[in-house]
């Protein structure tokens, strides 16, 4: 014999709470979003070493430099796309990959790098290699920048170095 599968109906009290709250949230825009947002994710650490130059964006420095052992290897801090890998006088090799919630990794002051534009990359994979540094007497660092929806922020909130 199979149950009286029917919705038992609403009591006043139950009727009137539901009329509140869907009241109260017909314009809470963020209520209805099906953004992906920042909370949940976990950022892997590039690389492991010294923190050797803050995020200062006042002074245009748009991230951290991190001093590392040369040759040590660079990873993806999420998972995403590279979009651009090329060589540049002033920052060395340079990679930017893209990450589907908004952010975009930029590594800079690379040796050699593992991986090429439109590669698909996973977060703790190697991309590339700390490199040497660019002024003389620098020890080998890696400058990474971290950007959300074209601003700049402090990777030190995302990240434990």
């Amino acid at each position: 014999r199979t149950k009286d599968l029917t919705p038992m109906p609403r009591s006043a009290e139950e009727t009137e709470f539901c009329n509140r709250y869907e009241e109260d949230e017909r314009y809470n825009l963020t209520a209805v979003s099906e953004e992906r947002g920042m909370g949940g994710l976990v950022f892997y650490r590039p690389v492991r070493g010294i923190i050797s130059r803050h995020f200062n964006p006042a002074d245009g420095h748009f991230g951290i430099d991190v001093t590392a052992s040369p040759h040590e290897s660079i990873l993806a801090d999420l998972d995403g796309t590279v979009v651009f890998a090329a060589y540049t006088a002033q920052w060395g090799h340079v990679l930017q990959i893209q990450h589907e919630q908004g952010f975009v990794s930029i590594y800079k002051l690379c040796g050699m790098p593992v991986c090429r534009e439109g590669d698909k990359v996973r977060s703790g994979q190697a991309v590339a290699l700390v490199g040497k540094a660019n002024v003389e007497n620098e020890k080998p660092h890696l400058h990474y920048e971290l950007w959300y929806r074209g601003t700049p922020v402090n990777p030190e909130k995302y990240i434990a170095f």
